[in-house]
């Protein structure tokens, strides 16, 4: 018996180990995720889905309620000169908004629309969303943010952390 329990804890204390120092993650309390957007503008949720995408685990902190910043805040005639160079997500945004009006494409949308694209998209690529977190403190070491820690005393940490917020947060 001491044989097989002994072989077990060979195999199982080392990745005990490796679970407990995973970089970016600091103490049972935090939420760990590869990847921490803070700001859900238009780029916090394009950020927070590309990295998704990829395969990260992502989460997007918004300090209030709203998705997609000045695009889902009013700002629906688009501003372009040539509409051939917009592309990537920028155009499936578009395309996807068209789809509500039943176009092909629509580069003029109320704001709701845009805010529901924003939402699908982060729900469609897993992103775990966190709405009403406000930063309330930033703890680095050296020059690496290790964690980041909410207004209401939840700590995020992460890999990569993502600056998409406005100057009103």
């Amino acid at each position: 018996m001491d044989q097989y329990l002994s072989r077990y804890l060979s195999m199982v204390v080392p990745l005990l180990a490796v679970l407990m120092v995973v970089p970016g993650c600091a103490g049972p309390a935090a939420h760990c995720f590869d990847v921490v957007v803070y700001g859900g503008t238009a780029g916090g949720a394009v950020a927070a889905v590309a990295a998704a995408r990829d395969g990260a685990s992502v989460a997007l902190l918004e300090p209030r309620r709203h998705i997609g910043g000045m695009v889902s805040g009013g700002l629906g005639a688009t501003d372009f000169g040539n509409q051939a160079v917009i592309g990537g997500m920028s155009r499936d945004f578009f395309v996807r908004a068209g789809r509500h009006y039943g176009e092909p494409i629509a580069w003029h949308f109320e704001p709701y629309v845009a805010e529901e694209i924003f939402a699908a998209w982060l729900k469609d690529a897993g992103v775990h969303v966190f709405f009403d977190h406000r930063l309330d403190r930033v703890d680095k070491k050296a020059n690496r943010i290790r964690q980041v820690r909410i207004e209401n005393g939840q700590v995020f940490a992460a890999k990569v952390f993502i600056d998409c917020s406005t100057k009103a947060t």
